[in-house]
This record gives C-alpha cells, structure tokens and sequence, in this order.
C-alpha cells in the first residue's frame, strides 16, 4: 500500500496538533505541518514556523503570508490529501485546495461560539465545512453542532473521539490522602473554576482538611485568587500553574477526585475528564455540551447541573466521604476509557478516514 501524504494545517503550540501529526506520522503516513509554531517531531516535516500568527484586528498580513506559503507548499510537494484543523482562520484557502481531497477537524468554540460573530466569518468557516470530503468531530454532540452550524449534511460529519495513552494515564497507587480535589483546566471564563471556588466553603464545613490542585492558568487567574481570598479558602488551594503534559500522570495520582464545572457548552468533550478516567479518578463534572459523552453519570462520575455550585459541593462531598464509591467509579472509568477513548485506536480510525477519503 502507498504511503499517504499528508499536508496538515494548525498550530502546534497545541498539544493537540502535535499528538495528532506525530501518531499519524507512527501510522507510516508522510506527515507534513504548516504550522505557525516550531516543532521537533520525529518524522514529521514542519513546512513553515515563520508564518505570523492570527491576529484579528490585522488580517491583511496574516493572510497574504499563510496563503503565499500554502502556494509554495503545494508547488514544492504533491500530497494525497490537506487536513485543517480549525476551520478558521484557514478557511482562506479555499479557492487555492482546489478539487485536492480535504478533511476538516472541528474542536469546539469555533462551532459553539461564546461571543457574536460576523455573517462574513460564519460563512467562511460554513464553506469550507461544506466543501470538505469528511468533517471530524470530538464528540457526538459537537458533530450535530457542526451540521447544524454549517447548514450541511450530517452524514459527511465523522465523530471520531479523542483519544487518551493508556500507558501513560494508567491508575497508580495513591497518597493516604483522601479529600484532594483536582482542577486541570485553563483558568478561563468557559471553564468555570470560579463554581469550584464558590463550592469550596461548603466542601470543607464537612472536611476541614480537604485541598484543591488548581492546575492551569489563564486570564482570569488574579480574579480567582481574588475571589477564594474573600471567600476565606485560599489556604486549602494549591495554585500549581500550568504544567506540560508530560507531568500530569503525577498530578491526577494526587487527586481524589477530578472536577471540571465547565460553563459552556463549548466544552465539547472534556480530555481532563478522559485522562483523569484512565487513571482510576472519578469525575465531578457539568452537564453541558458533550461532557456526558465522556462521563456516564453514577458510573464513573457524578454530572451536576452547570454554575451551580451548591450541586457541585454535594457531588464531590458524596464521592470524598465514600471510599468504596470512589473506587468503583474510578474502575468502571478505567474500564470506560479503555472501551471508548484509547489513542490507538483514535488513530487507526483516521487512517482509515484518510484511506477511504483518497480511495
């Protein structure tokens, strides 16, 4: 069989696009990025990291540069297939793919947006989607939102899940300490670590000893600070920060208990959720977006209703003072994962997308 080449487009400042391009190039498919960000990935051709990145308010220079370079890249190689993640900003290559096969990854905001966007921007990102042989999406729930969005044929939107390493995320022994809770989001609007905080002084009217890893930062990061300060709970929050990926195994052995009180429903699957799952941790987790496709409520997590943080408070409660209920839930998530969400098979199902795309 020939080996595939592929032309992907996305930043690999994402963890995403990097785990993404460097599986595919494992599945012995000829993997080239055009990329805004450098990156060092065995096997993997980088096209171009001295793209500008997007800067809205000047999309001029942005799209003269990255449409100059996708010509270039296209009259030096010849690839089987183009593969965007995002649909936007890159939507700008439409005219240039021409009648190449093409695939198009969506991950979330871009097709449930949290703030207005212009006619002009939706109809480009709705055209690309309608011009694509396949539409990938994280999660049932982000499939049907994409064929609502783009006004296309469902049926040309794949929902193909993430995938989580299940060598590396695999439960471990944990510290005698039972009431740690665990936050491993951005600190951002769309996350919701402000309902964690909000839930704390009713978590620890119970267990006074109980501690949070609030792991992440973003731009609401001083606010949160601020805000556990007047509510009297920062000194049970261990502010860790962001972390790199590599690290996180260390973090979710440390936690009782993963909660993600996501706001919006742009949380369109939930990989902290996933990779808490894999490890034997159970979730506490909104019921918004396409979360319940990652958690099954009463069998390996509890789902509350979002911004709510007196449910949030009594879920977690429920799960650090039972034991026995944490660990079951922590196995049938295990088990969950393993079934639904394993990384290898994630990439042998878009293989096999790439194959029938170009066949």
């Amino acid at each position: 069989m020939n080996k595939l080449r592929v032309l992907m487009i996305g930043s690999l400042g994402y963890l995403h696009m990097r785990r993404w391009a460097q599986g595919l190039a494992e599945q012995n498919i000829d993997v080239s990025v055009l990329s805004d960000t450098d990156a060092n990935l065995p096997g993997v051709r980088v096209v171009s990291a001295a793209v500008p990145p997007w800067r809205p308010w000047r999309p001029g220079r942005w799209l003269a540069r990255w449409r100059s370079v996708f010509r270039e890249a296209l009259d030096r190689s010849t690839f089987d297939l183009i593969h965007l993640h995002y649909p936007h900003p890159y939507s700008v290559f439409l005219e240039d793919i021409g009648s190449r096969p093409l695939v198009v990854s969506t991950w979330g905001s871009e097709m449930v947006p949290m703030v207005a966007e212009t006619d002009h921007d939706r109809e480009r990102k709705s055209a690309i989607l309608r011009r694509a042989d396949r539409v990938v999406a994280l999660s049932e729930f982000l499939a049907e939102a994409t064929a609502r969005y783009a006004a296309m044929d469902r049926n040309k939107v794949v929902t193909q899940y993430w995938g989580v390493d299940l060598d590396t995320f695999t439960p471990r022994e944990r510290p005698c300490h039972d009431a740690v809770i665990g936050f491993a989001k951005g600190l951002s609007r769309q996350y919701g670590a402000e309902y964690l905080i909000d839930a704390l002084p009713i978590v620890l009217e119970r267990l006074p000893h109980a501690r949070v890893l609030m792991i992440g930062g973003g731009e609401l990061t001083a606010a949160i600070k601020e805000r556990a300060d007047r509510l009297g709970v920062s000194v049970c929050v261990d502010w860790v920060g962001p972390v790199d990926h590599s690290a996180m195994p260390s973090y979710y052995a440390r936690m009782a208990v993963s909660v993600m009180p996501s706001a919006y429903p742009s949380e369109t699957l939930g990989l902290s959720a996933l990779e808490s799952q894999a490890m034997g941790v159970p979730v506490v987790a909104s019921r918004i977006g396409g979360i319940p496709e990652s958690v099954v409520d009463g069998e390996t997590g509890i789902l509350v209703p979002p911004r709510d943080p007196k449910a949030l408070a009594a879920a977690m409660l429920e799960l650090l003072l039972n034991r026995d209920l944490r660990n079951r839930m922590g196995q049938q998530g295990r088990m969950h994962v393993e079934r639904r969400f394993d990384w290898r098979c994630t990439l042998a199902k878009m293989t096999e997308l790439y194959r029938d795309v170009t066949s």
